[in-house]
């Protein structure tokens, strides 16, 4: 047995009860033997084993090869691959012994997990496209989408050229009506030619997310749907899995999704997760944990779902009942940060349906990440959802996001985000498939009392064909008591900085020292605030001054110094983003 003794003895979180013989180092490797003892020669063939048999201070040392299991993390163990791209914990389990069930089309009977969010089924460690129409949707922040046709209602679709087989069942997920800043699903309860008929009721959204003529949709999760290579579907009730590969090799390649979660930390402290690699699963840090440490760690396809379901709305923080379906799914997906005093690190995540991380708790710290392709959901959920006080976001890039990059929705989150810090981000390429959202979304009638957001790098919104651009950082509804100064912006299709009060108040409201480069709509932008008491608007390097509409108290704000030779954002923007070498290079523009 290898012992290493704990570097600190007074750090109990970290090595729990200081043995006299020090701590020790045990080891894991898959495939090895079951009855092992830990020891380098006879390391434990799964990690839980090795974690089950440590005490505070103690190390697993996890060697290469592909582990599937949910590893349940225990008081001040340590949890270290020996390499992060070959070590890997997986929600995936191998599935062979396909049959042909007609042409190109086979069969597996197999027994899928049904608590899952979405069933998913993978070739090589690819996900494979649930059968759909159009096809053609591999990519999955970029789905192929029919368009609504003119007579279009608000629960028929006109002009459709779906193909004439049974769609009595089929899902329909949709982007369309007024101001389409989510996604709905509904299905399919009459098909004829050229007309869809659903039984889609949640009308209190329309128009707003609502068919219209002119929005986009697909059909998906049928049988009759499936035909293409590399698309497959799921009976759950005769619990058939049927797939048409690309090639039959691609058989011998497949594997399912079984479990959300890969780590598991509940009420534990102390714990160090590190240099590992997660597929299709999870990591979980819950309320009642704290001072744990996630750090260089891998993790693509976390999360998947297929349909957006109303929440249950005694989980969320604040409820109005039908637009609740923005939250679907917002709380519960991501590498999940709750507690206190815990830590995401040096990591990258991507490749999410929700969130890349839903941080919650307090006192908790994201730095130095890169998570990008979150949120292809459709929902609120995106690269990161936050909740709670005396948060830290610093140093991390986010791109390519169906929505925002940073979500505060009220949904999930209350009304406060108080003496938090959002500081030195490089958020870009987001607004995907989303008008009316921001890099930097914040909603609704949320007090940001002690919250500052500092030295970011926003840039390169995609610019949507909607009157209601999306923006670079956009405080809504009535939120105010937020500081927003020395950030960047450029490449921004709406508002760089927007305050819509929607008729409530968004008092206290600091915009200083930002820089934002010509371009868009607006520089700053207040719209339907009723009390703006307290707000200042100054030493902002803006190419044109700040706007307003409606917003009856305008002259009691603070507003100066804002033109193209104001002193804007100080130097040390540039160090916005993360350092990892798979960071992009933030490249700030040739302006400043």
């Amino acid at each position: 047995m290898t012992f290493r003794p704990c570097a600190l003895i007074f750090a109990l979180a970290i090595c729990g009860v200081a043995h006299a013989q020090g701590a020790q180092e045990r080891f894991v490797s898959a495939g090895k033997d079951l009855h092992a003892d830990g020891t380098t020669d006879r390391p434990f063939r799964t990690i839980q084993r090795c974690v089950e048999a440590s005490s505070p201070g103690d190390t697993c040392t996890v060697r290469p090869g592909v582990y599937r299991e949910r590893v349940v993390a225990r008081q001040g163990v340590t949890v270290r691959g020996t390499s992060k791209k070959s070590v890997v914990v997986t929600g995936l389990d191998v599935l062979r012994g396909w049959s042909r069930y007609r042409g190109s089309i086979y069969r597996r009977h197999v027994a899928l997990n049904p608590e899952l969010l979405a069933n998913q089924l993978f070739v090589d460690g690819t996900p494979q496209v649930l059968a759909q129409w159009p096809n053609g949707g591999s990519d999955l922040m970029n789905p192929t989408w029919a368009q609504m046709g003119e007579g279009t209602t608000t629960t028929s679709i006109h002009g459709s050229e779906a193909p004439q087989v049974d769609l009595v069942g089929a899902k329909v997920r949709f982007a369309a009506g007024s101001n389409a800043f989510a996604q709905q699903t509904t299905t399919v309860t009459h098909a004829a030619a050229g007309t869809l008929d659903t039984d889609f009721s949640n009308i209190v959204t329309c128009p707003h997310l609502c068919f219209a003529t002119g929005g986009k949709y697909y059909l998906f999760g049928k049988l009759s749907l499936l035909d293409a290579p590399g698309e497959w579907f799921y009976d759950s009730a005769k619990q058939n899995l049927y797939f048409w590969p690309h090639s039959l090799s691609d058989l011998q390649h497949t594997s399912v999704k079984q479990r959300e979660v890969g780590v598991d930390l509940k009420n534990v402290s102390g714990v160090r997760i590190e240099t590992l690699t997660l597929i299709a699963a999870s990591i979980h840090v819950d309320a009642t944990s704290s001072g744990n440490t996630i750090d260089d760690i891998d993790v693509s396809y976390l999360s998947h779902f297929d349909t957006l379901t109303q929440p249950d709305p005694s989980k969320l923080k604040a409820t109005e009942a039908g637009w609740d379906i923005v939250a679907s799914h917002e709380d519960e997906t991501g590498l999940l940060i709750d507690g206190e005093h815990n830590t995401l690190e040096n990591s990258e995540i991507r490749l999410a349906a929700g969130n890349g991380v839903r941080l919650r708790g307090s006192y908790n710290t994201l730095r130095n990440n890169l998570i990008h392709d979150a949120g292809y959901g459709g929902s609120y959920a995106t690269a990161i959802s936050v909740s709670g006080n005396h948060q830290l976001i610093t140093h991390n890039t986010l791109y390519n996001t169906l929505r925002d990059a940073i979500t505060v929705d009220f949904h999930v989150a209350g009304r406060s985000l108080k003496d938090s810090e959002i500081s030195y981000n490089d958020l870009s390429h987001t607004a995907l498939q989303s008008t009316d959202s921001a890099a930097i979304y914040i909603c609704c009638e949320l007090n940001g009392a002690g919250t500052v957001i500092h030295h970011n790098a926003v840039h390169d919104v995609r610019a949507l064909e909607t009157i209601y651009h999306p923006a670079g950082i956009y405080i809504d509804n009535g939120s105010g008591d937020f500081q927003i100064t020395n950030n960047i912006l450029w490449n921004i299709p709406g508002a760089a900085i927007q305050v819509h009060g929607d008729g409530h108040n968004s008092r206290n409201m600091v915009i200083e020292n930002n820089t934002v480069e010509a371009g868009g709509l607006h520089a700053i932008w207040f719209i339907n605030t009723k009390d703006v008491t307290g707000s200042t608007i100054q030493n902002n390097r803006v190419f044109t001054p700040p706007s307003f509409r409606d917003v009856p108290q305008q002259s009691t704000m603070k507003i100066s110094n804002n033109s193209p030779s104001a002193p804007g954002a100080s130097n040390d923007v540039q160090t916005a983003g993360c350092h990892l070498p798979a960071c992009p290079v933030l490249v700030l523009p040739a302006s400043y």
